[in-house]
């Protein structure tokens, strides 16, 4: 039987490199992140794609629409793919966290796997959400092709809950339009490969 493949995809330049903490904030992808995912959606042009999913936010949906043209597909949406809602921090730079919340970044730094910020979720809440969801996708599409759009918490998390390494191995190297390959054969889910576009700068 053919092997159901998931390709995770992150979404492209947002123009907010100086913004750390992009969780819930809705914001669109710029002009060269259209472009860069219009070269995605090329290179996955001679790849038999059967559905393209993204999170709610308006920079997965440009970025996965751009992919999904080339194959004549429908973006489905899926909220469960969400960023991590960063609560009082979310849409701050380090340093107006620090201004407006003294100590909250300390915190965080000191336990970043238990850490919850004020009105919003920690990893341990965004995993509840995001790995089931994962799962599910392999569980309802054996044997076929499926990408999707999302966000760079997210797609380490996943990574660590698929390979059991910790989430600083891999957080640096998920840029913008990176992408992710898992495979499932036999019941078992694996990660395949990790691949990054020079477009990828300022991404973190």
């Amino acid at each position: 039987m053919k092997k159901t493949k998931v390709i995770l995809i992150r979404h492209t330049n947002t123009g907010f490199h100086g913004i750390y903490f992009l969780g819930k904030a809705d914001v669109p992808i710029t002009g060269d992140g259209v472009k860069h995912a219009k070269r995605i959606g090329q290179l996955l042009r001679k790849t038999e794609i059967d559905r393209i999913y993204s999170s709610c936010l308006r920079r997965s949906i440009m970025t996965a629409e751009e992919i999904a043209r080339p194959h004549g597909l429908k973006v489905e949406h899926i909220p469960e793919f969400n960023e991590i809602d960063f609560g009082v921090m979310d849409g701050l730079t380090g340093d107006e966290v620090k201004k407006r919340y003294p100590g909250l970044i300390e915190e965080r730094n000191k336990d970043k796997e238990h850490f919850k910020p004020p009105e919003g979720e920690g990893y341990t809440e965004a995993r509840k959400r995001v790995i089931p969801t994962f799962i599910n996708l392999f569980d309802s599409n054996p044997g076929k092709t499926i990408v999707v759009v999302m966000h760079g918490v997210m797609m380490k998390l996943i990574f660590r809950e698929i390979t059991g390494k910790n989430i600083d191995e891999i957080g640096e190297y998920v840029g913008f339009g990176c992408r992710m390959t898992y495979e499932e054969s036999r019941g078992k889910i694996r990660f395949v490969s990790i691949e990054n576009d020079r477009e990828s700068e300022g991404g973190k």
